[in-house]
């Protein structure tokens, strides 16, 4: 889970209730194991963005309606806007 601290705490409370997706900078991964145990009964879909599929998947999700998460290594989270395949570009902004 996430740390108990009152940040960590506002933080999750803010996902949770959220209307549209979150972008989360996570360079320890806290986050990302936090979502994947929340959603885990949902059959989240964790997806790298140089996955063949990544477009197939994420239509799937959605046709579904089952949670997806896009897994961007911390190093590449810089650079990888430049790297979204066009399709993507208005919904991740």
């Amino acid at each position: 889970g996430l740390p108990s601290d009152g940040l960590s705490i506002d933080n999750a409370v803010m996902i949770a209730n959220a209307d549209r997706w979150p972008l989360m900078i996570d360079p320890q991964g806290q986050a990302n194991k936090w979502v994947c145990n929340m959603e885990k009964a949902n059959k989240l879909m964790v997806v790298k963005p140089t996955d063949p599929k990544l477009t197939t998947k994420l239509e799937t999700a959605i046709r579904m309606g089952t949670p997806f998460l896009l897994q961007v290594p911390f190093r590449l989270s810089l650079s990888f806007s430049h790297s979204i395949p066009p399709a993507f570009r208005v919904i991740s902004v």
